[in-house]
């Protein structure tokens, strides 16, 4: 069990709060004042004719570090701080020259071409670099688990890695429910392991937990105890039946409704997610099974011996 506790966490991307948009705009206005100032102060212009072009500067680790807004904000404060300031008539929004006007035109479009260019890669390495920590990922859990024989243990090390690698995404705990020897389905796993009586389901929970065994449908349920929380019920299924039904404990509400099969009209961000916890469900689902067939080839073996 310590090896699933040692395993990494996925990192959970959360929307960006008002606080950070609010740092995004002060960012870009600081960043235009200073620069609009040494350019005026310093100058730099009309002795440099391109002088605009010195807002690239700020522009581009503005995308970098701060995103999209920043950058686009920057972009328009640049253009008509320049024009302001620098463009004859000064300290009017008005362009006498033609080739000013382009001029202008020019850097605001090649400011935001940059800005989106800029942003759209630095999201795509954000999302590769999540994408190749969900693989590490589940290909360490499959090499923790593969040499476990005993299906309680491997059952055990499934909860147990489910709360630790989808601990940022708000699981509180998670239980398996398996059907026993006359078919009635009962808790055989549950992680933490000190909240094994936390995660009880009441009647009514666990006849729709049936339900989902019985029909491959998730479905959720919602607790208030003092706080939210959300009990998602979803099979364990291999691609000819279903194994058992595994329920997970969660307080990111939002989050995991969002992360459910049907997620057409939902984001790439929980799009992704959904794909990738549904991905683990699967090779759990595969554990299980190889698990349950080790286990029947034994008792064969057992009755074989005995007969012989």
């Amino acid at each position: 069990m310590q090896r699933i506790e040692n395993l990494p966490q996925i990192p959970a991307l959360h929307p960006r709060s008002w606080h950070a948009r609010l740092l995004d705009i002060g960012c870009a206005c600081a960043g235009v004042f200073v620069f609009t100032g040494t350019i005026y102060f310093a100058h730099i212009y009309p002795t440099i004719p391109n002088a605009s072009i010195l807002y690239l500067l700020l522009i581009v680790p503005l995308a970098l570090l701060r995103g999209a807004l920043a950058s686009i904000l920057a972009s328009f404060l640049a253009t008509l701080s320049f024009d302001y300031f620098m463009v004859p008539p000064i300290y009017t929004f008005r362009v006498a020259s033609r080739v000013e006007l382009v001029e202008l035109l020019g850097l605001l479009l090649v400011a935001l071409v940059i800005s989106l260019l800029t942003s759209t890669i630095k999201r795509g390495s954000e999302r590769m670099w999540i994408r190749e920590r969900q693989a590490r990922l589940l290909y360490e859990f499959l090499w923790v688990t593969h040499e476990t024989e005993q299906l309680d243990d491997q059952l055990q090390e499934v909860a147990l890695a489910i709360v630790r690698i989808f601990a940022n995404w708000g699981v509180h705990s998670c239980g398996i429910f398996l059907p026993d020897a006359q078919g009635v389905l009962t808790l055989q796993a549950s992680a933490p392991v000190h909240h094994l009586t936390d995660f009880a389901l009441s009647p009514h929970e666990l006849r729709e937990a049936e339900n989902v065994f019985e029909n491959g449908q998730s479905i959720e349920l919602e607790r208030n105890v003092g706080h939210a929380q959300l009990i998602r019920l979803v099979p364990l299924r291999n691609q000819q039946e279903i194994l058992g039904v595994v329920g997970i404990q969660v307080t990111d509400l939002a989050r995991w409704r969002a992360n459910a099969p049907d997620v057409a009209d939902k984001g790439l961000q929980y799009k992704e997610e959904a794909s990738y916890f549904w991905a683990f469900l699967d090779r759990a689902a595969g554990l299980v099974e190889r698990s349950n067939l080790r286990a029947q080839l034994h008792y064969q073996d057992d009755r074989t011996e005995e007969a012989l």
